[in-house]
């Protein structure tokens, strides 16, 4: 699926109920990129640590959204169930429609995309060997309604339904 096509999907699931779309991976996946490329124009809440810099701010955002009935974005690594779980548990029981956006997350491309980030946006490589280690595979079991896989390919996003492993 293109993001056009994932843009699309999304607009009719929103008519149902507000959405959590809830970013995996490792840093330099892809995450921020594809939301600045494919979700920054929907009227939804962005919630992402890197942004709001600590996570009482984060906590804040996230529950000020869901207490609006706001679609909301958590732009975070989530990279264990233990992270995602307290995002998922508040939004299932407020009513949301629960959508993991599992970012591939192989090293090896993801130190060459963090090598070509200026300023503060590049991390250690010690932090991507430590959050591939930690990362745990989304499973629709953790509440999600939807799961999809989103990779890089030739510089675009590709979007594809999730498939358990």
């Amino acid at each position: 699926m293109t993001p056009y096509d994932f843009r699309n999907w999304l607009q009719v699931e929103a008519e149902t109920a507000p959405l959590l779309l809830l970013f995996i991976g490792i840093p330099a996946s892809g995450k921020s990129t594809f939301f600045h490329r494919v979700l920054e124009d929907r009227d939804m809440a962005y919630v992402s640590l890197d942004v709001l810099r600590t996570r009482a701010r984060e906590k804040s955002a996230f529950d000020a959204a869901i207490a609006a009935h706001k679609s909301v974005v958590v732009d975070n690594t989530n990279v264990t169930m233990a992270f995602r779980v307290r995002y998922i548990g508040p939004a299932n029981s407020a009513g949301y429609r629960v959508v993991g956006l599992f970012f591939q997350s192989v090293l090896a491309d993801c130190l060459v995309r963090n090598e070509k980030r200026e300023g503060k946006a590049k991390i250690k490589n010690a932090a991507l060997f430590g959050m591939s280690a930690q990362l745990e595979l989304p499973s629709m079991d953790e509440g999600f309604d939807n799961l999809f896989f989103v990779r890089i390919a030739d510089g675009n996003f590709e979007i594809d339904h999730w498939k358990d492993f």
